[in-house]
């Protein structure tokens, strides 16, 4: 008869990880193949997440991702309770940054108008 005890404590799962780069189709599948075992180990453990904790696993996963692609991955609410992952091509993203600093340089020159009567040449 197998010992219960030993089974839930030892379980093992090979992971190959070669020096070479990886697309990210292939560290996806590793990291999947990675949380299905730990899926199927659950069973032995009771540990349960908050749903502040998966969403910051998912964020600092994003994060991580985000510092080595081009473009954006971004967790958006779309209602309490439910998100999608956004993506942002590099493009967007600078369109984007550039429509935000036009928003604040507008703004500013606003301000300066409202303080001093005259709108600034560069706005």
């Amino acid at each position: 008869m197998p010992n219960t005890d030993t089974e839930k404590k030892v379980s093992t799962h090979s992971v190959t990880i070669e020096d070479k780069n990886y697309t990210v189709a292939e560290v996806s599948q590793i990291i999947i193949d990675t949380l299905s075992h730990v899926s199927d180990q659950s069973r032995f453990n009771n540990l349960q997440y908050s749903a502040a904790d998966v969403y910051w696993v998912l964020n600092g996963l994003l994060g991580y991702i985000n510092n080595r692609v081009e473009g954006e991955f971004k967790l958006q609410n779309l209602k309490k309770g439910t998100w999608q992952i956004q993506y942002k091509n590099q493009k967007k993203a600078e369109r984007l940054s550039n429509q935000e600093q036009e928003k604040k340089k507008k703004r500013t020159a606003d301000y300066i108008e409202q303080l001093t009567g005259k709108r600034p040449p560069w706005a």
